[in-house]
Parts: structure tokens; C-alpha cells; sequence
């Protein structure tokens, strides 16, 4: 069967307006006949498969093939293959006829005149569909009819959203798989931050250039921007009430009694970082509450879960999309340890997010910032004094992505492959010095202005105005002038009380004062708050330029890089050394990156290890390197037992789909089953698994061996270590019995 394609879009554009005129009269004739069928919905799901067993149970077998049944069997597959790509190419055309700048709007507009191809190849002939497809196919009558009626019902199949396909490995049952086509892919992004949180999503075909669609939040309270606070308000009972703008402004509108019965947590992204996490870890509210840390990261997954699919049934005029349909793309930290990261899927999994591994997807924020800033033209870049300029994409181009977050300060250097791809040149490196240590030592400056705890009084007694206060630093720290913060009116009642008594109020600071209800900030002073960041930042750029005189760029994205103080001493400092390039919206770049990381993880073709990794293991024993307490001695002989067999060294590279096999043998030939535990160190070399520095075991797995015929060389263990996760696979290899490995980094106490 072969497909005759229309080349000309004209020809197209004539087909989608006989498509809609058809529509048309069939609405009319509807009403007039009284037909009662749902006009919007004729061909959902349920109806589709409903048709498909009418076509299987009730057709097929009226209709006597002049085939054999395996040629009638082609036949039918071959329909609906072919029905597959005829469809596959009127999406193509319609889509041209679109293709203009993505926008939510458009995107609906194109979806519209796919459910009204649909419509229209619902209410025509059967086989006037397939004659205009292929208007030189001869065949039987019976088999014209088999083919037409399979060929019209999987075009609509097709044209289905998400597409469904038959099952050709048991075309006896002929079931209905619900599987996104190989030409979609529908990804949400989630950028779970410490300060603010958002998400962004694509429903872009496969074959064409990812454009995000970013959620705007803060309409309602006055705001417009990419991010929404990272705040979220649970109830006495630790039911889910708020989160983001909503949660802060129902909290702080509360009087103070009336918030002590409630859960409120910000900033609680900092709690995973550089801690041991456990299975039962518990988290502070600002109230100092207790609440499961597990509980508070799915509970505000799970509204972003919701609020992301509601948000799409919107912009998509209705389009019902279930979680599934979806591959999720959680953003951490790179510098995160790997307990951390676990912790974030273990939450993401609690949230309803995914039930499949191979579905959530963990990005690495500065990898994902680095994928975007590649896509940016000059004009994308805010210029700071310089010409305007962009990251160079021929390969051997190597650059700094500094993302500066709420939270962290996570750094990462790549250099540009062949093609486009990206190469991790150094490990991992930052800190915890991120924009809410501003926020710290504005809070410190605020106790020194003011004498005799006054400030703390202030926010022990009135939390709600202070933290509103802080809300209010947030936006002034972004600035490079000297500023002026108005003060609410219970600080101000605060200092006319105590200067009423004639007590001292004020302490002498330089660089701030009051003002009669403000407080004046000069620019000297307010650049001290940022000093404790910004030498940790440059500390760790000087480093890194040691080591790749190569860099020709540094790049600052993230929330904190809207901050003109850090951009303009960042580019004092080293414009002698790199073109240093921040993106006009540095808080949306990790969104739309991390969505394209979605599409294609493998644009991060190789990383750095960030620490030496190995399994336990025994081998012979030789008096004059092992320790004598290390000796085991068993029928097969004497061995050494606790040995750490290096897997992969600190700092080294791993392609992202590279697959490492090794071979260990049983310490006797008769065993039926074989453990294998994993350690890991930041130290380059170690000779056994207890040694100073390591850690461990992070993972274990038992292996069944059944056939002890195969002797001592008997199970092959494939490590992953190319992805943002480790994963690995043991085999016996006789049986074929194979353990998954789940590297448990969570501390089970």
C-alpha cells in the first residue's frame, strides 16, 4: 500500500476549508434529524474504542475475505500504519499553516483545526477517505471494504489526543494502548526553588524546535512574573490550604494568634542541603512546628501537579490531559547531594507525579540554564554597559554558568561539542551563599540600627508586618542606587514609645539611619550584605579560570542574578577575563531549559563524576599489601575480603549513555545467590571498603545464581553513571537472573 502525499500547501489549506464546510452541514443535518450525538465530543476515547470493537466484533466477521487470513491480517495492520502516516503528514501541513511564533493562543488554534480534520473525516465515507488517499489502490471488494473501514477508524485513532494505536502483537484481542505518538511529546517542567517556585510545559511535536510555555503567576495580587514565592500554608491537622502568593498573603492578613494554629513554611528548600537526610526527617515551620519534611515537599509538588494540568486544560480550550500523558522534569541543584535528589523523587512519587521511574526526569538546574542560554540571540542578554552579545555555539567554546538562586550558588563549566551538545569540563562546585544571605545580613544591620532588641521585639510581636518588611528587601536588593524602605506603623509606634520614654532607639551604623518612618540604606552599605556571597563567588570563579584558561564566557542566571550589585562587581572583576552574559529573564531559564533537557537529555553528552564510586568485593590474598585481619579462608582458598573495587574515580568523565560491565566471581563455587553492596568517597584511590572517607554501603543487591555449573566467574554488573542518577543492573550469567539496583541514599535513621 503506498501513501500518494499532497505536496502543495495551497492543496492543503483548500482540504481544511472543505473539512470545516463539511463540519458545517453535518451540525445542521444533526439538528435537523434530531440526532441527539454530542457535536463536541463524537469521537473521544471511549467512543473510538466503542467503534473499534463494532469494527471488530460486528464487521470482520461479515465480511468473507478473498485473502488467507495472514494476508487479511497485513492487510488490517497495514491500514492502519498507513492511516498512522497519512495523518502524520496532515498534522505536518496544519501545523505550516500555523507556524508562526508559539503561543498559547496559536497553539490552541492549531489544536482546533486538528479536532476539525477530525470532525470532518468522522462525518464522511469510509471509503471516499481512502480513495482520496490512495486513488490507485485495486483490490477485491471485500477487500476495499476491509481496508477503507480500518484505514477511516485509525485515521481518527490518529487524530486522537494523545493518538491510539492497535496492538499488533496480539491482534487477536486487537487492544487499545492510550501511548503518545512518536511525533508528540509533552513534557512539564517543575523548578522547585528555595526562595521562588514555577513551572513551565511543552506540547510541541517531536520534529520541531521546543518553545515553552511559562506559567505567569501574581495577576491577583498585583504581580506578573515567571515564579511564584516558594511559600506554602497547611492547616492545624496538616492539610493542604496555599501555596506560593496566596499562601503568603493568607498568612500574613492572620493575626498572630490566629497563625500559631496553622503550618507555614518558606525557604524550606534549604533544608536538604548538605544534610543527612533520613526516611523520617522533620522540618521547622517559622513558628518552629515540626511537620514530616516528606509531607511539605508532596504537598507542594502535588499543587503544582494540579495547577500545571489545570493551567493546560486552559490554554488548550479543554483538551483533557492525564499525568501520565506527561514526562515530568524536576530541577535540583547540582551540588545537591545524591540523598537530596532521591528525597526529590521520593516526593514527586508521594505527590501523584509519577508511578514510572523512566517518567520524572532530574534536571540539574545550572545544566538546564546552560541548554537555554544556548538558544538566546544577543538581544536576549541584558548588556550592563557592554555590546550586546551571545554565547558563541562552535564547538570548543567554553563558559561558567553561575546559577545564582535564593538558596545555593551552583556553578558548573561546559564546553560546546560537535552538533551542539555540552560537555561538563569541571565537577560541580558552590555553596549555600545564595540571595537569602543578603536577606541575613540586612536582618543583622536591622538589630545594630536599632538598640535594645527593639527589631526583635518587633518581630516577635508583629511577624506578620516584619516578614512583609523582608518581602519588601527582596525587590530592593535587586537595585544598585541607595534605598529607602518605609517602615509599617507598628515599628514606627515601637520607636515614638521608647523615644517618648527617652530611651535610646538608635544605634549609630554606617551606611543606614531613620528618617521619620524610613530607613535609609547608601549604596556602600548595601553592598556589604552582598560581600559574604559575592567572595565565594568570586573565590570559585578564580579557581575555575586557573584551571580552563580556555573560558570565554561566564554566564549568571537565576533569580539572585537580577541583581545589579552582583552583575556589575562580577563584571568589574573578570571582564578582563570572559565576556560575563546574564539573559534578559534569568528566572525563567532554568524552566524553559529544563523542558528542552525533557526532549532530549542526551544534549549533556558527558559529566564529571563527583566522587570515586565502587562495590565490595574479595580477591586473593597476599600477606605482604592486606591486612591480616582482612584474611578469609574458604574451600576455594584464602582470600582478602572487604576490598573496594574502584567503578569510577572522582572527577572523571561518563558519557551520558555510557555502560560500565564487570565480572565478579562467588568466594565459593557452590553458592546459589551473591550480594553486592556499594560504597562511594570523595578520595581519588582507597583499598578497602572501611577506610577513612567512605561512605557507605549507599546501595546493595542480591543476585540468584540457581546453576552453580558455570563456575567462579558468574555475574556481569552494568553501572549508569552518564545520567543526573545512578542506576545499575546485575546478571547472572547462566540464568539470565537479573537485579535491579535502586541506589537507596537515604539514611535509614
Amino acid at each position: 500500500m503506498t501513501v500518494v502525499h499532497r505536496s502543495a500547501l495551497k492543496e492543503k489549506e483548500e482540504q481544511l476549508r472543505s473539512f470545516k464546510d463539511r463540519v458545517a452541514q453535518n451540525v445542521v443535518l444533526s439538528l435537523k434529524t434530531e440526532n441527539t450525538e454530542n457535536m463536541n465530543s463524537p469521537v473521544n476515547q471511549s467512543r473510538l474504542t466503542e467503534m473499534y470493537q463494532q469494527l471488530r466484533v460486528c464487521t470482520w466477521p461479515n465480511i468473507h475475505f478473498s485473502s488467507s487470513d495472514s494476508q487479511a491480517r497485513d492487510l488490517v495492520q497495514n491500514a492502519f500504519v498507513e492511516a498512522t502516516k497519512h495523518v502524520k503528514v496532515l498534522r505536518t501541513s496544519i501545523r505550516k499553516l500555523f507556524d508562526f511564533r508559539t503561543s498559547p493562543k496559536v497553539e490552541k488554534f492549531t489544536q482546533t483545526a486538528l479536532e476539525n480534520l477530525q470532525l470532518g473525516l468522522f462525518h464522511s465515507s469510509r471509503q471516499d477517505v481512502f480513495k482520496a488517499a490512495f486513488p490507485q489502490y485495486q483490490a477485491a471488494p471485500e477487500d476495499l471494504l476491509l481496508a477503507s473501514e480500518c484505514f477511516w477508524l485509525g485515521c481518527l485513532m490518529a487524530l486522537n489526543s494523545p493518538p491510539l494505536h492497535p496492538d499488533w502483537a496480539n491482534l487477536s484481542l486487537l487492544t487499545l494502548l492510550s501511548e503518545m505518538a512518536d511525533t508528540e511529546t509533552y513534557i512539564i517542567a517543575i523548578d522547585f526553588g528555595t526562595t521562588y517556585s514555577g513551572y513551565a510545559y511543552s506540547l510541541t511535536p517531536r520534529n520541531k524546535d521546543v518553545s515553552p510555555h511559562v506559567r505567569r503567576w501574581g495577576q491577583e495580587q498585583g504581580h506578573d512574573t515567571p515564579k511564584t514565592p516558594s511559600c506554602i500554608l497547611l492547616d492545624q491537622h496538616g492539610t493542604f490550604k496555599y501555596f506560593g502568593y496566596e499562601a503568603k498573603g493568607k498568612y500574613l492578613e492572620m493575626h498572630k494568634d490566629e497563625a500559631k494554629n496553622y503550618y507555614y513554611f518558606e525557604n524550606f528548600k534549604m533544608e536538604l542541603y548538605d544534610k543527612t537526610i533520613t526516611k523520617d526527617l522533620e522540618i521547622k515551620d517559622v513558628n518552629k512546628k515540626s511537620m514530616s519534611a516528606l509531607r511539605v515537599f508532596s504537598a507542594a509538588l502535588q499543587f503544582l501537579k494540579k495547577d500545571a494540568l489545570k493551567t493546560i486544560f486552559i490554554n488548550t480550550d479543554g483538551m483533557k490531559f492525564k499525568v501520565t500523558d506527561f514526562t515530568w522534569v524536576l530541577t535540583v541543584p547540582a551540588i545537591w547531594d545524591n540523598s537530596a535528589r532521591q528525597f526529590m523523587r521520593e516526593a514527586a512519587e508521594q505527590a501523584g507525579i509519577v508511578t514510572s521511574e523512566n517518567k520524572l526526569v532530574i534536571a540539574l538546574e545550572p545544566e538546564a540554564a546552560s541548554i537555554w542560554s544556548m538558544k538566546l540571540p544577543s538581544s536576549g542578554f541584558i548588556t550592563d554597559g557592554h555590546d550586546r552579545v551571545a554565547l558563541q555555539r562552535s564547538p570548543g567554546t567554553q563558559y561558567i554558568v553561575v546559577d545564582c538562586g535564593g538558596g545555593t550558588i551552583d556553578i558548573t563549566v561546559h564546553e560546546v561539542l560537535e552538533g551542539g551538545a555540552l560537555k561538563e569540563l569541571n565537577k560541580a562546585s558552590g555553596n549555600n551563599r545564595g540571595g537569602w544571605t543578603v536577606d541575613r545580613k540586612f536582618r543583622q544591620a536591622l538589630r545594630e540600627l536599632f538598640c535594645d532588641g527593639l527589631w526583635e521585639e518587633y518581630e516577635r510581636d508583629h511577624p506578620s508586618e516584619a516578614q512583609k518588611f523582608m518581602y519588601n528587601f527582596e525587590t530592593v536588593k535587586l537595585a544598585e542606587n541607595a534605598a529607602r524602605m518605609i517602615c509599617y506603623s507598628n515599628l514606627g509606634r515601637l520607636v515614638h514609645e521608647r523615644q517618648n520614654e527617652d530611651r535610646e532607639v538608635f544605634n549609630v551604623v554606617e551606611g543606614m539611619s531613620w528618617d521619620s518612618g524610613t530607613i535609609l540604606i547608601s549604596r556602600q552599605r548595601m553592598e556589604t550584605f552582598f560581600h559574604e556571597s559575592l567572595v565565594h563567588i568570586t573565590d570559585s570563579l578564580c579557581e575555575i579560570l586557573r584551571k580552563h584558561p580556555d573560558i570565554s564566557y561566564i554566564l549568571l542566571v537565576g533569580g539572585f542574578a537580577q541583581s545589579t550589585i552582583l552583575r556589575k562587581i562580577v563584571q568589574k572583576e573578570f571582564s578582563d577575563c570572559a565576556k560575563v552574559l546574564c539573559p534578559k529573564n534569568p528566572q525563567e531559564v532554568i524552566l524553559r531549559g529544563a523542558v528542552m533537557f525533557g526532549r532530549d537529555p542526551s544534549v549533556i553528552r558527558s559529566r564529571k563524576s563527583a566522587f570515586t564510586y565502587g562495590v565490595a568485593k574479595s580477591g586473593i590474598f597476599d600477606p605482604s599489601v592486606h591486612k591480616e585481619e582482612k584474611r578469609l579462608t574458604t574451600k576455594e582458598g584464602v582470600w582478602c575480603q572487604d576490598l573496594f573495587s574502584k567503578l569510577v574515580g572522582i572527577g572523571d568523565d561518563v558519557e551520558w549513555n555510557q555502560t560500565k560491565e564487570y565480572i565478579f566471581c562467588p568466594l565459593e563455587r557452590d553458592w546459589k545467590s551473591m550480594k553486592l553492596s556499594f560504597y562511594r568517597t570523595e578520595r581519588k584511590n582507597v583499598t578497602y571498603v572501611d577506610e577513612w572517607g567512605v561512605d557507605g554501603p549507599v546501595a546493595s543487591c542480591v543476585v540468584d545464581m540457581p546453576d552453580i555449573s558455570k563456575g567462579m566467574n558468574r555475574v556481569k554488573l552494568e553501572v549508569f553513571f552518564g545520567a543526573t542518577e545512578i542506576k545499575a543492573k546485575a546478571t547472572d550469567l547462566k540464568s539470565k537472573n537479573t537485579a535491579t539496583v535502586k541506589m537507596d541514599f537515604i539514611s535509614k535513621q
